[in-house]
């Protein structure tokens, strides 16, 4: 593909998505006083604690609002730095990275107060220094807000992550992540080589400043993609492997080509598993309504494996995940238990 049809591509999608916020937060502000009371009263008539469809419409108009805001900041750094063209110093990316520490704290605090979303870390410590390839559970499409926050927000990390394609339809996700060294993936690709080769490159010259975040599960956990993944590692090339995933109660079965990649590529970093607790009913739009206002804080914990634990070898290593992933699973377990 030319650069004039990637730069022409990139240009309508960005015209659209851009637009597309603008178009809804302003139509969002000049109805709200219709929007507003017309979500009480749904919120009355179906008898609904907590005003959840107000705390959501309030949730919505903030996150257009910081979502704008962050992309007016991207156009103005795009400004200040010659039109993109000394995006590569040290001055720019940090530049960026403070806007996009800016943009997922804001969110956070904005949830915190409208849907009661709070975030409640055991213990920081094991990713508090860099130089880490940083892979978690993955139930929801809010818990990855998770690893920005906790990484960038709270321990004032510069994290890249591994990013579904999909989410360029996010503006200024889509801007910030050609920016920074992100990776959009493509995950059901015939041919991953180019993927693979991208992972390697973003998590190479990781420092005490910087880790690399990446979701080996590949989607967010419900059982039927449980069922499905299990199927999948059956007919795979490794179907002993079948039997460990059918263990795992609460993950999917890691797809291991992406965490591979990164170990590659970060010859010394060591490893942080993330899990955590409390997205698990939050798996679908639908289910984010019915889960909201949040009654308990997400729960997050952690370790870390240093680098002279993970095996070398490709098959030794795919156990290892298994094993880790396994632990994880468990740990989720212990967690569920407590709590019932």
């Amino acid at each position: 593909m030319s650069t004039a049809t990637i730069g022409g591509s990139v240009l309508r999608r960005r015209s659209i998505s851009v637009s597309a916020v603008v178009m809804a937060l302003v139509v969002s502000v000049m109805f709200a006083p219709l929007l507003f009371p017309a979500a009480a009263v749904v919120d009355v008539v179906t008898r609904r604690k907590g005003w959840p469809h107000v705390r959501l419409l309030t949730m919505v108009i903030g996150a257009l609002a910081v979502e704008l805001v962050g992309i007016i900041g991207a156009g103005a750094l795009w400004v200040l730095f010659g039109g993109g063209r000394y995006f590569h110093t040290r001055l720019a990316q940090r530049a960026h990275f403070a806007l996009q520490k800016w943009w997922t704290g804001t969110l956070l605090t904005a949830a915190e107060h409208t849907v009661g979303l709070r975030i409640q870390v055991e213990d920081p410590s094991p990713a508090a220094r860099g130089n880490a390839i940083v892979i978690g559970r993955h139930t929801s499409i809010g818990d990855a807000v998770i690893p920005a926050v906790l990484l960038s927000n709270l321990l004032d990390l510069h994290p890249r992550y591994v990013i579904k394609r999909t989410l360029m339809w996010v503006p200024f996700i889509d801007i910030l992540g050609h920016r920074l060294p992100h990776h959009f993936v493509e995950r059901d690709t015939d041919d991953n080589t180019r993927e693979i080769t991208a992972l390697r490159a973003i998590a190479t010259g990781l420092d005490d400043h910087t880790s690399v975040v990446i979701f080996p599960e590949g989607t967010f956990f419900t059982p039927a993609r449980r069922l499905r993944s299990i199927e999948r590692v059956r007919s795979g090339s490794r179907p002993d492997l079948a039997a460990r995933a059918e263990v795992l109660q609460h993950v999917l079965p890691p797809r291991p080509a992406g965490t591979l990649a990164l170990l590659d590529g970060a010859p010394h970093a060591d490893v942080v598993v993330l899990g955590h607790l409390g997205f698990e009913q939050c798996n679908s739009l639908k289910a984010i309504h019915r889960s909201v206002p949040f009654r308990r804080p997400i729960c997050v914990w952690m370790w870390r494996i240093p680098r002279d634990e993970v095996p070398a070898g490709r098959e030794q290593r795919v156990d290892w995940l298994y094993g880790q992933w396994l632990k994880l699973d468990r740990s989720i377990a212990a967690r569920l238990g407590n709590i019932g």
